[in-house]
């Protein structure tokens, strides 16, 4: 279930790609996870972007940021996260996200991992906020 927050906020809207490149970063990232999984991840998009439906698409972009995009050709890799079972679902969550109008399940969390796959240092400088599935969610202080 999608969790949303009591009010909604004015947005800016966004091209058709920098939507996708939003949606595909929520695929590659937890496209194997639950609805929450790909909210939580859309939340740290949001955080990090501090509210501004312009920058999220951006901010999916920069450089080691999220491991999806490393090194990729982002036509590439939003073909192959059209081809998910979740595709709509991420679309959706991504339209709903950069309207203002999902909840922040995260605790303001603007970074997360797999602890069963990494161990980052930045990570220990961190605050946990909140665990979501596989993966932990943390705040810089």
């Amino acid at each position: 279930m999608i969790q949303q927050p009591p009010a909604q906020v004015l947005y800016a809207p966004c091209s058709q790609n920098e939507m996708e490149i939003v949606a595909a970063t929520l695929i590659k990232e937890a496209g194997g996870e639950s609805t929450a999984g790909m909210q939580a991840v859309f939340n740290v998009i949001w955080n990090r972007a501090k509210g501004n439906s312009c920058q999220a698409a951006h901010v999916c972009l920069v450089p080691r940021a999220f491991t999806v995009w490393n090194g990729k050709n982002a036509a590439s890799v939003i073909a192959t996260a059209k081809s998910h079972p979740c595709w709509q679902q991420a679309m959706l969550l991504t339209t709903l996200g950069l309207q203002g109008k999902l909840a922040d399940i995260t605790g303001g969390a603007n970074h997360f991992y797999n602890p069963h796959k990494a161990h980052p240092a930045w990570a220990k400088k961190m605050t946990l906020t909140k665990v979501i599935g596989r993966h932990a969610f943390l705040k810089g202080n």
